[in-house]
């Protein structure tokens, strides 16, 4: 498969200053180093903007910097032996930043993701995290089988893609949060989009051990890229940034979610997905982008084309 273009009240002085030091001159923090300074944050009883506004920006910019994208397998290796299938599996969650999602996340309370935003350093910063707590999901199996995958997804995968339709229409998910990826430059504004598209696996799988350390089946891993293509493309609907990121050949859209059962050798079932298209709804964004440093241009541009029609 070709590449998507895609409980203490401060937390440690040592861990504030590392990241600060590091977001100075430019140094990206490890993944492990972003595990440790977001697992710090959440046993905070209160937040501030001038202990923890500083961190909640080092962990946000931890999740972009820690971003990367690996495939599970493609059609045209999947049967060329069992050795390479490992190699990929084991390449694909190397680095992979939805288990910083989940420790930031997955058991936040509304009341609490609210104080973490009012504290943080910035507009941006308190936009993205409420981003991505509105649109967390965790809709894949730690551990499925392969007669479990073609269970869920079907033939087509129509439920998933309903299912999905449904939840980006959710009233949580406001036009406000979803312009907070034009705040970002687009070098960054690639990794905002894949990282809120990402969904979490859920059940306990192995208990005792992180997130990212669970074994998951071929099949989970699956599933859970059918799910994260799927997210693509409905942020893609929901986003005038990301249509002139795909415009300009910065993203590629996902056309199609595939559902591989590496396991069982059975035929890959497919989810077509729509290309992205410019709408009505697109107007009002785009005019809020005519001023934008990094989208004003093009946002202007495709303004222009969409109100002459």
């Amino acid at each position: 498969m070709a590449k998507i273009i895609h409980t203490q009240r401060f937390a440690p002085p040592l861990i504030i200053g590392f990241a600060l030091f590091a977001r100075a001159y430019g140094q990206n923090l490890s993944y492990d180093e972003v595990v440790s300074m977001t697992a710090s944050y959440e046993k905070q009883k209160t937040y501030d903007t001038l202990t923890s506004g500083p961190q909640l920006h080092s962990i946000l910019q931890g999740l972009l910097d820690n971003y990367q994208y690996r495939v599970i397998v493609s059609p045209e290796n999947v049967y060329k032996g069992h050795k390479l299938i490992d190699t990929i599996y084991e390449e694909y969650y190397y680095g992979y930043s939805d288990g910083l999602k989940v420790i930031l996340l997955y058991n936040v309370s509304a009341r609490k993701l609210q104080s973490q935003a009012a504290a943080a350093v910035d507009e941006r910063d308190a936009k993205f995290l409420e981003l991505l707590y509105y649109t967390r999901q965790s809709p894949v199996p730690t551990f499925m089988t392969d007669r479990a995958l073609a269970s869920d997804f079907g033939y087509y995968g129509v439920a998933i893609y309903n299912a999905e339709v449904r939840f980006w229409k959710s009233k949580a998910i406001t036009e406000d949060l979803m312009d907070v990826i034009g705040e970002y430059p687009p070098a960054e504004a690639t990794n905002v989009f894949y990282v809120i598209a990402q969904p979490f696996f859920s059940g306990t799988g192995y208990p005792g051990k992180p997130y990212e350390d669970k074994i998951r089946s071929w099949a989970s891993q699956s599933l859970w890229q059918v799910y994260f293509l799927t997210r693509q493309s409905q942020i893609a609907a929901r986003s005038a940034v990301v249509k002139l990121l795909i415009e300009s050949g910065q993203l590629q859209a996902p056309r199609y979610a595939p559902a591989q059962f590496i396991y069982s050798g059975w035929e890959t079932r497919s989810l077509g997905l729509p290309a992205p298209e410019w709408t009505d709804d697109d107007i009002p964004r785009l005019q809020r982008l005519v001023d934008n440093p990094y989208y004003g241009e093009a946002a202007r541009a495709q303004l222009a084309i969409m109100t002459s029609e």
